[in-house]
């Protein structure tokens, strides 16, 4: 008799955390991908690569 053991399904993938867009001629603000309106964050205070929130959305981008 044989056993077979179930195998539980791999997990999701995280999704894609994009990147904010840098604003020219303002160092250390960027735009969030998700505001359709594309107003300044101040993001010195954060490394590149560190997520941030979004303050107009609440969704995490990361810092350019």
């Amino acid at each position: 008799m044989s056993v077979t053991t179930a195998v539980p399904p791999a997990p999701a993938a995280p999704a894609e955390i994009p990147f904010a867009t840098r604003i020219t001629g303002k160092p250390g603000f960027v735009k969030s991908p998700f505001d359709p309106n594309g107003q300044a964050i101040d993001v010195r205070d954060f490394q590149s690569g560190q997520k941030a929130r979004c303050p107009y959305t609440g969704k995490i981008f990361r810092v350019p």
